[in-house]
């Protein structure tokens, strides 16, 4: 893959040239890639109107009573039962790989997809495809005090990316986190993001930020997002509710007080090429050299 490819592409990782050149880092290269990356996302949505907009500036949809139906909710909530637990898809419970256990749950995630694309835009084969092969039955066992590092407060990647859980039943306890509106970075975020993008590529980051700093989920602390202005909310929901998450702001999965066991259908949506063609690759790693 050539360096421009690279740069254009979903690799978050700080592994490749120029993502792990230390002189570029320091000139602003992963900062300069994240805000394209924020421009472009608006400029691909589809439909500017009120549920854009609020997607674009607040990074998160709550759609209340998505499916309607408590009738229907009991059915697709009895359709779990015919998955093991799993925090992550796989061949067993990747929904349109096992429509002959979960053809309800399936159905569900048909009315979901419109409202993926409309946030997302881009080409819709590839968003419909990335849809199909990652929407799961997932199944979480939330236990107090585990380490789960999904716990501690980030972002995926550089780029804005769409995670989406229908949640049958009532999460009160151990919700999504989210901080609203650090989808569009402020300039103190700004300024955070640089300067951990370039601990990350010296390899000088925290030992609690782990490796997922290093390949491009930046951790962040409680009193880094205060400082940026920002707070951590829990998006406590009752039954039948879709959640729809910019994960390119920070999240993290919710604390619970005690064992409890979380469903829902669940996917994500990233663009392989989420700066598109515009950005003049080449030029941009010249200036930066300059």
């Amino acid at each position: 893959m050539l360096y421009n490819d690279v740069y254009k592409s979903s690799h978050k990782t700080l592994d490749r040239y120029p993502l792990n050149d230390v002189d570029l880092t320091e000139k602003g290269i992963h900062l300069y890639r994240k805000l394209q990356a924020e421009i472009k996302h608006f400029q691909r949505l589809k439909q500017v109107d009120k549920e854009n907009l609020d997607y674009y500036n607040v990074g998160l949809i709550v759609h209340k009573g998505f499916v309607g139906s408590s009738v229907d909710v009991e059915r697709a909530l009895k359709e779990f039962e015919n998955f093991e637990v799993a925090v992550s898809k796989n061949s067993n419970n990747i929904l349109s790989m096992n429509r002959d256990k979960s053809r309800l749950l399936y159905n569900i995630s048909l009315l979901i997809y419109p409202h993926i694309y409309k946030l997302i835009g881009g080409d819709e084969r590839e968003v419909e495809t990335k849809f199909r092969n990652n929407t799961f039955a997932q199944i979480v066992r939330n236990r107090p005090g585990d380490d789960d590092h999904q716990k501690l407060m980030h972002l995926d990647t550089y780029f804005p990316a769409i995670k989406f859980w229908w949640f049958p039943k009532k999460v009160d306890d151990g919700p999504l986190m989210f901080a609203k509106g650090s989808t569009k970075s402020n300039e103190k975020m700004q300024m955070w993001y640089y300067q951990q993008s370039v601990k990350a590529c010296k390899k000088e980051y925290e030992e609690w930020r782990a490796k997922d700093h290093y390949e491009g989920s930046f951790r962040v602390s409680e009193e880094e997002l205060q400082e940026m202005g920002y707070e951590m909310e829990p998006i406590y929901v009752n039954e039948d509710t879709l959640v729809i998450a910019n994960v390119g702001g920070f999240h993290s999965r919710g604390n619970t007080k005690e064992l409890n066991r979380r469903v829902a259908i669940h996917g994500s949506v990233r663009l392989d090429n989420p700066l598109g063609d515009t950005i003049y690759v080449k030029d941009i790693l010249k200036s930066l050299s300059r």
